[in-house]
């Protein structure tokens, strides 16, 4: 059996929460600037948003842009 070192298993569950994290919040911020379209309030950047994509979080990125129907119309 291989055995791998406590280092690697630090930088795995590092790894796991950033992704998680910015998906999480990718998906959030897709929903709040959507909510905020409809309402004709204060929008979220496009730079932001693809800013949270290349961070990691574009498949919550692109759930949030199925999901809330997103930037998806034109």
């Amino acid at each position: 059996m291989l055995k791998t070192s406590p280092r690697l298993k630090i930088h795995d569950s590092f790894t796991a929460i950033w992704f998680a994290a910015f998906n999480a919040a990718t998906f959030l911020v897709f929903g709040f600037d959507k909510w905020n379209a409809q309402r004709s309030g204060w929008r979220v950047s496009e730079s932001i948003l693809v800013m949270l994509g290349a961070l990691g979080g574009w498949p919550g990125g692109l759930l949030g842009m199925i999901v809330f129907r997103h930037k998806t119309a034109k």
